[in-house]
């Protein structure tokens, strides 16, 4: 079995390594001149990270999580929408990549860096807030952008 430093550098690891992907997927989509893709996974991808991040500001500013004896957890925020945008730029291999997923989420509980709740309140409430905007993304931007996603 690992011990706990070397668990730790695997889950340092985990975000910088779904971010390599999701660059090098872009990199193939832009070779393939595959300009639809890039431009609505970069918007899906700046929309989930302000997401995310701008919850972890809210959090910090007005305290929401403490108030409930938890955590916002940044990492499962953060890894959540690198997930949800890599399965969607490499659909072939999206069970692989939920599933490292929720290795990842095993990892974070077993080195305690967050509990059960902590995640799940974080997944929940950057999930929620997540597909609203892409709900709100999809209803304003022209319909042939929009049509051409379900494609």
């Amino acid at each position: 079995m690992f011990d706990y430093e070397t668990l730790d550098i695997i889950a340092d690891s985990y975000l910088p390594l779904l971010a390599v992907a999701i660059v090098y997927q872009f990199v193939k989509a832009v070779l393939a001149a595959q300009w639809f893709i890039v431009s609505r996974s970069l918007l899906l991808l700046v929309l989930g990270l302000l997401v995310a991040y701008g919850l972890m500001f809210v959090d910090q500013w007005l305290e929401l999580w403490p108030k409930f004896q938890s955590d916002y957890s940044t990492h499962t925020a953060v890894a959540l929408v690198l997930t949800m945008v890599l399965a969607s730029l490499a659909k072939a291999y999206w069970k692989r990549i939920w599933f490292l997923f929720l290795m990842y989420l095993a990892l974070m509980r077993y080195q305690d860096y967050h509990n059960s709740l902590d995640m799940i309140t974080s997944f929940s409430a950057v999930l929620i807030i997540y597909a609203s905007g892409v709900w709100l993304m999809n209803r304003l931007l022209p319909k042939r952008w929009v049509s051409k996603a379900k494609n």
